[in-house]
């Protein structure tokens, strides 16, 4: 699938997208459960207020579009997720603590 710009605000469960190509997408707060990418190409395509739940990105491409503008990731939560060969995405996992990418089990007052 090649898509070119548009605004996606869905919520995806435990879909599969392979081979697909987006050029100029626009990715608002949407929600992203146990999805798995694999060889796919986002190019200057930008995610903002996402949320993104035991994901995983397989040999993806996160690359600037035909103006050198870079794909961006403001404001996302990041959750379980993995990332293997995924030039572009690296620095995303690198640059968040661990709480934000895995959450902390929080217990009961006086459990251990």
């Amino acid at each position: 699938m090649d898509t070119e710009g548009g605004s996606v605000d869905s919520v995806f469960i435990g879909c599969t997208i392979e081979h697909c190509s987006w050029y100029w997408g626009l990715f608002n707060c949407a929600l992203f459960v146990n999805v798995k990418f694999t060889n796919c190409t986002f190019r200057g395509t930008s995610f903002g207020g996402c949320k993104f739940v035991e994901c995983e990105f397989v040999d993806c491409h996160f690359v600037e579009d035909n103006l050198n503008g870079a794909c961006s990731f403001n404001d996302n939560a990041w959750y379980k997720c993995t990332q293997t060969r995924c030039p572009g995405l690296e620095a995303e996992f690198l640059s968040r603590p661990p709480t934000a990418r895995r959450p902390v089990a929080k217990y009961a007052k006086g459990r251990a």
